[in-house]
């Protein structure tokens, strides 16, 4: 129902059908939005600490969720922004917090690792139903996928294309991961195997993309290039090749 971009430093929330909107959010680092649109989720660094925050989309007002001298490296909304996943990395290692935003009150999750190496997490995205976790480890540059519950990791492919994943993003049923590297989207199934690229665009950097639809299947992503204006693509029509 509503995205978020920046324009010169500023920060504007967009619905359709009506005008961007700014957010008081200008030095902030990573934002996401909650599913219906109403809050907005922003880290910043103010006095030698990282901060999450959560803004009010109708009113602008902000109030803290978290204040760490760690490094908020990531983090993601759990259901509709009750709770946040994140990812507070030092001394080589991430640890996992979920953080109560009524009560701010934050509880770890474990260190991420995978067959013994630590794990340095980025660009964290979680599934619809809250069960399983992607990123990528900013050290090495590959991607993974966590279960939340379990702690259990398994690397995902990824393409011999050019620089490293990047935006991973769930299908809606949360069994496959969406990303983008070397110009392309890709799509991978979350238990891992084979991967395919749904969509390539030479003309153009590809900044993000999302998958839209509530069936479960990745009927349709949305790609955000720094050159156009967001393109919905339907996926029965894209180029499809194994890699």
């Amino acid at each position: 129902p509503a995205f978020i971009y920046s324009v010169d430093g500023r920060m504007l929330l967009k619905r359709p059908g009506q005008r961007a909107r700014p957010l008081p959010l200008a030095s902030s680092r990573l934002v996401e939005i909650n599913a219906d649109g109403s809050s907005v989720f922003s880290t910043h660094r103010s006095e030698g600490r990282d901060l999450l925050c959560r803004v009010d989309a109708l009113s602008g007002e902000k109030t803290a969720v978290m204040r760490t001298e760690r490094e908020i490296a990531g983090f993601a909304l759990l259901g509709s922004g009750e709770s946040v996943l994140v990812a507070l990395n030092s001394a080589e290692v991430t640890e996992l917090v979920r953080v109560d935003v009524s009560t701010c009150r934050a509880e770890s999750a474990g260190l991420l690792s995978w067959r013994g190496r630590p794990l340095m997490a980025s660009q964290l995205a979680v599934s619809a139903d809250g069960q399983l976790l992607t990123f990528v480890d900013a050290t090495e540059g590959d991607l993974f996928v966590r279960e939340v519950r379990s702690g259990q990791v398994r690397q995902l492919a990824c393409p011999d294309e050019e620089g490293s994943p990047e935006c991973p993003r769930f299908s809606p049923d949360g069994s496959r991961v969406l990303f983008c590297q070397g110009g392309q989207v890709w799509v991978s199934s979350s238990r891992g195997g084979r991967i395919v690229s749904v969509y390539g665009n030479c003309r153009h950097q590809i900044v993000q993309a999302f998958p839209l639809g509530s069936d479960g299947a990745l009927d349709h992503f949305r790609n955000f290039s720094t050159m156009t204006a967001p393109l919905a693509v339907p996926a029965g029509h894209l180029r499809r090749r194994a890699a």
